[in-house]
């Protein structure tokens, strides 16, 4: 019976040897990567380690959009702050908990979270649990580690690691931005309607929105666990009053109370759309106008 036991454990381990040399490649390639925070759509490759920053930036493409190109350091050079920016596009609450939990594993600290939330983030799942937000992102050990154990859709998981294989991770890293400079002329209104119809795919239930809002909470445990306050702000867009503003809204009391947490709706404050490259996304002279008119009053 002991040699069964010692065959069994060796196959065990003969069969991971070749893969844990395999990660370990993948890992020693991506070490490779380094982009400052305007030059990069990741969120691993901005996480920084044992360091204290001033600010982090969470949500959506709609704070990615503060770290876009130059904004990253008229920003911090605004604010007056080192900031840290771990939104990506399409991200949900799922997502960013995850990259959360992994900016504190890495011994980070920061006194002032600011969320960017959408709405749409609390209506379905494929911004959160089927979201294929891991193909832009460097292979970690540590990382992986805390994908397994999270709430993600176990082929988004394989997709972390089949893409590393991809030519285009090896021929374009993560270092692909959008044109933030363009301006729109005028609102579309058929684009607009095609653009929500697309944010909303699941359309959206109450019983949804409570699930996510579970998650928010944990966000919001996690923060004051480090001694990080949270400040939400719905973005600004072109779209007009989204689905799922006014119950997002409902929170704002609750979330002071519990967290001393502020929730701040400015989704139809800048109504140009010369302060914008596409309907919901501010381009370099929005970012700047929203940076100094809006953003600055709250962290000061």
């Amino acid at each position: 019976m002991k040699q069964f036991f010692i065959k069994i454990s060796l196959f065990i381990l003969i069969q991971f040897i070749p893969v844990g040399v395999l990660l370990s490649y993948l890992q020693y390639c991506d070490s490779k990567l380094h982009y400052s925070q305007g030059k990069t759509e990741s969120a691993l490759l901005c996480i920084p380690s044992s360091a204290h920053v001033d600010l982090l930036f969470m949500g959506s493409s709609h704070a990615r959009m503060f770290s876009r190109n130059s904004n990253h350091n008229m920003v911090e050079k605004t604010l007056k702050k080192n900031i840290v920016n771990i939104g990506i596009s399409a991200a949900g609450l799922i997502p960013e908990e995850l990259f959360l939990k992994y900016f504190y594993a890495k011994k980070n600290s920061v006194p002032i979270i600011v969320y960017f939330i959408d709405p749409f983030v609390f209506s379905t799942r494929k911004w959160n649990q089927d979201l294929y937000f891991l193909t832009g992102e460097p292979f970690r050990f540590d990382f992986l580690f805390q994908l397994l154990f999270a709430d993600i859709n176990l082929d988004v998981k394989y997709n972390y690691i089949k893409s590393k294989f991809s030519k285009d991770w090896r021929n374009k890293n993560a270092s692909v931005l959008p044109n933030t400079t363009d301006s729109l002329k005028e609102t579309d209104t058929s684009n607009v309607r095609q653009r929500i119809a697309s944010i909303f795919p699941d359309k959206y239930k109450k019983e949804t929105f409570l699930e996510y809002k579970k998650t928010l909470i944990h966000i919001l445990e996690m923060a004051k666990k480090n001694n990080a306050r949270v400040i939400f702000i719905i973005p600004p867009s072109l779209l007009g009053k989204f689905p799922l503003t006014d119950e997002l809204m409902g929170m704002k009391q609750e979330l002071k109370e519990r967290f001393n947490s502020d929730l701040y709706n400015y989704s139809e404050t800048i109504e140009s759309p010369q302060y914008y490259y596409n309907h919901d996304h501010l381009n370099n002279a929005g970012v700047e106008m929203f940076t100094k008119k809006y953003l600055l009053p709250l962290i000061q």
